[in-house]
């Protein structure tokens, strides 16, 4: 679950300040008892073990999840190869009760059979001169054939499955895995997967490793005391890194960005014995004040960006709220550009913004997911109407299998409404900030494309908070608050 929280609320840079993950959060809490006033040594040595039990914490979850991929992967094997040795068994009965058989070549009965198995097959030229006589040979041939090319597509799928979970190749040879038995070339992988890692935490977390390096050069700067801010930039420095690799299209020596660890396997051992109850409470609360750190940042966005239009010139809705808000005397401000007001009243004007804002994103996804999904679902309501009387055919009355389809689709309409909305409000990028502040009468014609990924927005951790980043970070914890809501309602 932590994996699918870090996806969905990465760190996030609001005003020139570190907002933490959920595993951020936990690790802080947890991993790090350090006082205020250690010194740069003692707080490398313990930055380095948490990337340690990070690395390591990885491993044991990637080896677990590689042992239950081959014992599925060997049961679907299983039943493909009974299934298509049972065509083979059943193809060859049939021949034996067609009286045509033995005028057909041996050659044009095996093509017949392998498209009926959906599987290239041969035989030798033995089997093929003795097919007629002895038929038994060439079929237990087939059989053969079918298990081992089954067998074979069965293991390059899983090599391939595991290169991807640890995104780099395995180090196996071709004698590991033609040959050997399923349980040899399951612990070959394994052993290959577990010196992946290990090779990982020498690479990165030996004496003068690139982790440890950086660290260096960021502590150099240090004095003490160490702030939470300061903890939060350090340990963001260590989970990717740059990699030289060769540009095959350009030719050129490129830097291609690496994941050196990952905390969320750590942070989730903290949770084992917790009640999942208070887990998921931890987590709306948490939530709940990201996006009251995103409304602020957007706030403050918003209130720059519009520092030269006026309060009467914003719309009637967002107007009068912050009027109440700001329960000013002077009417003069109505006309006053927000950028010289007073600065007492800048801040609950800028959250009011804030709001807004946020209010204007919710709004343009939902009606854009009804939209679409309600013209999809006008579709399906048409096809079945137009085929629900074929519903008589089968002693069925048509008008009540239409209404209980009718119903389920209804449903599904529904709960494609509330995923959609999800996913929507993760991928979602607005071009222009003008248009989630619907009403202004002044509008900057300034776009903003934001950037292609959360480390870029980390990079910008010590300075103010751009639009771009601000929607980024906006856009991944809305989804988790959703989700996380959706799911405790469906408990409930």
């Amino acid at each position: 679950m932590l994996a699918w929280l870090d996806q969905v609320q990465p760190p996030l840079v609001t005003s020139g300040k570190i907002f933490p993950s959920y595993s951020l959060k936990l690790i802080l809490e947890q991993a790090i008892n350090l006082p205020p006033s250690a010194e740069a040594n003692e707080l490398k040595s313990a930055l380095l073990d948490i990337a340690r039990h990070s690395i390591v914490a990885e491993k044991e979850h990637v080896l677990t999840s590689v042992q239950n991929l081959f014992s599925q992967a060997y049961d679907r094997m299983r039943d493909q190869i009974a299934e298509r040795q049972e065509i083979i068994d059943n193809f060859f009965e049939g021949l034996e009760e067609e009286e045509e058989e033995a005028s057909q070549r041996p050659a044009e009965i095996v093509k017949s059979l392998s498209e009926t198995v959906g599987m290239n097959l041969r035989l030798s030229a033995e089997a093929l001169r003795e097919f007629h006589e002895q038929p038994e040979i060439a079929q237990g041939e087939l059989r053969q054939q079918v298990e081992g090319s089954i067998i074979e597509g069965a293991r390059l799928r899983l090599v391939g499955s595991v290169e991807r979970r640890i995104n780099e190749e395995l180090t196996l040879s071709s004698s590991q895995l033609q040959g050997a038995n399923w349980d040899a070339m399951e612990d070959a992988v394994l052993q290959a997967v577990s010196q992946s890692f290990d090779r990982r935490i020498e690479r990165f977390l030996q004496a003068g490793g690139q982790i440890e390096r950086e660290l260096e050069n960021a502590l150099s700067r240090y004095s003490p005391p160490i702030s939470e801010q300061a903890l939060l930039n350090l340990l963001l420095r260590m989970p990717q890194g740059a990699q030289a690799v060769f540009d095959k299209k350009t030719h050129k020596r490129v830097l291609l960005q690496t994941t050196r660890l990952n905390f969320t396997y750590y942070a989730a051992a903290f949770l084992e014995n917790e009640d999942p109850k208070e887990v998921a409470d931890s987590v709306l609360a948490h939530l709940e004040i990201a996006q009251d750190e995103i409304s602020h940042s957007w706030g403050a966005v918003e209130f720059k960006r519009l520092g030269s239009a006026t309060i009467s010139s914003l719309d009637e809705f967002l107007r009068n709220t912050i009027l109440e808000k700001i329960n000013y005397p002077d009417n003069g401000l109505l006309v006053t550009p927000l950028g010289e007001l007073p600065v007492e009243i800048h801040q609950p004007i800028s959250e009011e913004l804030g709001k807004s804002a946020l209010g204007g994103v919710y709004r343009q996804l939902l009606l854009s997911i009804i939209g679409q999904l309600w013209v999809e679902y006008l579709t399906q309501m048409e096809s079945l109407r137009i085929s629900i009387g074929l519903e008589a055919y089968a002693q069925r009355d048509p008008l009540v299998q239409y209404k209980s389809r009718a119903s389920g689709l209804f449903q599904d309409l529904l709960n494609s409404m509330r995923l959609e909305m999800v996913n929507r409000m993760f991928t979602y990028r607005p071009r222009d900030l003008g248009s989630v502040q619907a009403g202004v009468e002044s509008r900057d014609e300034k776009t903003a494309t934001l950037p292609g990924g959360s480390e870029q927005v980390i990079e910008e951790e010590v300075e103010e908070p751009t639009p771009e980043a601000v929607q980024e970070t906006h856009t991944a914890s809305a989804e988790l608050h959703c989700k996380v809501r959706c799911r405790l309602h469906r408990k409930r």
